[in-house]
């Protein structure tokens, strides 16, 4: 999460500079045709456009587009997006797989706990009859001797 607002961050950072400078040259056209101030000539856009409240008409919009998707900065975050991308399906895939064994694994545990279960109850039943046995043998030969 950290590193993800740390990516931002720096696209923000590193993409204003461009994105104003783009601006101040698509201003200074206006300027140029206008005769205005920049700040004139981007209240005149404003009012002119009508678009949105942010002032810019398609034309800024599109530009802007086009230098954020073609700046360097952006298509390095889509490389490492992409790598990103890539890594964690690797991850997912060999997470299943050892999830897969493991699961395998507890099974089999399982199932050898269930089959010494039931070979202890079985060892215990043969001692008890044994015992069993034994205490009639001797109590029969104690009731007959006495």
């Amino acid at each position: 999460m950290r590193l993800a607002l740390l990516l931002l961050l720096g696209l923000v950072v590193l993409a204003v500079a461009p994105v104003a400078e783009a601006k101040r040259r698509y201003v200074a056209v206006d300027d140029d045709e206008d005769e205005k101030p920049a700040g004139a000539a981007a209240a005149a856009a404003a009012g002119k456009s009508g678009d949105k409240a942010s002032g810019q008409t398609g034309t800024e919009k599109e530009l802007l587009e086009t230098m954020l998707k073609e700046s360097e900065v952006i298509i390095m975050f889509e490389k490492e997006q992409a790598n990103h991308d890539r890594r964690l399906k690797d991850l997912h895939a060999r997470l299943e797989k050892e999830l897969a064994g493991v699961q395998e694994h507890f099974e089999t545990v399982m199932l050898k706990l269930r089959n010494t279960e039931e070979t202890l109850e079985q060892n215990l039943k043969n001692v008890e009859r044994s015992i069993h046995a034994k205490v009639r043998a001797r109590a029969s030969d104690g009731c007959a001797g006495g």
